[in-house]
């Protein structure tokens, strides 16, 4: 259930990310298909999502837990509002000719809802 704060941090963290942020490609994987009658796994097409996030940056040496980032890591902010995917490790994020790829994600709850997810980008 969303609390007041949640209806009105959500609106503003979208309205941000959407004025300030970079446009950034997500490739999620394609989900697989299995058939008992003839034993095959079929694998649809690996979907992209465009969605702007905060500028991707560097993390800072003090924040760092050294047994998780890595030097060259970035950290990018995601709105989960009109999100058609939730962002999990493993997917492929693309911008700037770079390609990296999603190593951790947490979510940033406003109050109940989950306001925007904080990503782990590595090359």
């Amino acid at each position: 259930m969303a609390t007041p704060l949640d209806t009105k941090l959500i609106p503003k963290v979208l309205a941000v990310v959407n004025k300030y942020g970079k446009l950034v490609d997500f490739k999620v994987p394609a989900s697989k298909t299995y058939d008992p009658t003839t034993g095959a796994t079929t694998e649809g097409e690996e979907a992209t999502h465009q969605h702007k996030v905060t500028p991707p940056g560097w993390y800072k040496e003090t924040l760092i837990p050294k047994d998780l980032i890595q030097q060259g890591d970035l950290m990018a902010i995601l709105p989960a509002s009109g999100l058609g995917f939730t962002p999990t490790r493993g997917y492929r994020v693309e911008f700037d000719s770079m390609k990296f790829r999603i190593e951790h994600v947490a979510p940033l709850y406003s109050g109940d809802s989950v306001a925007a997810y904080e990503l782990l980008l590595r090359h």
